[in-house]
């Protein structure tokens, strides 16, 4: 019982990790910034990443004590939402190649109990 209280816990933890992951990156990605000269431009816009890579870092410090045992976060324990937004917190951790190495690797991960069928969009560390 405590073990699927633990569980339950780290599902919920992961599940609105991804939920915040997620709203940042979109909120972003919706804003127009083409009616700025290219300089300005690529200035909002890196100012902008900026606070998301913050975010990126933060959420990292909290997934890392989280990962199980086993390797990784089975969807048949913590659920497809908590699997995926596990994925995509590692994904996004670009500052921390180890950390993509080590739980992006799907050769330990039961087949079915991984990301859902997608594979990383970028693993070249």
């Amino acid at each position: 019982m405590l073990r699927r209280f633990r569980s339950a816990t780290h599902r919920e933890r992961l599940e609105r990790l991804g939920e915040t992951d997620q709203a940042g990156r979109g909120v972003l990605e919706s804003i127009d910034l083409s009616s700025l000269p290219e300089e300005q431009r690529k200035t909002a816009h890196a100012a902008m990443w900026a606070k998301i890579k913050t975010h990126d870092l933060a959420d990292q410090a909290v997934l890392k004590p989280l990962i199980p045992p086993e390797g990784w976060f089975l969807k048949s324990k913590y659920g497809d939402k908590a699997a995926t937004a596990a994925f995509l917190i590692v994904q996004h951790a670009e500052n921390d190649p180890a950390l993509m190495r080590e739980t992006l690797r799907e050769a330990g991960t039961p087949r079915g109990q991984g990301r859902g069928g997608r594979r990383p969009i970028r693993l070249d560390v």
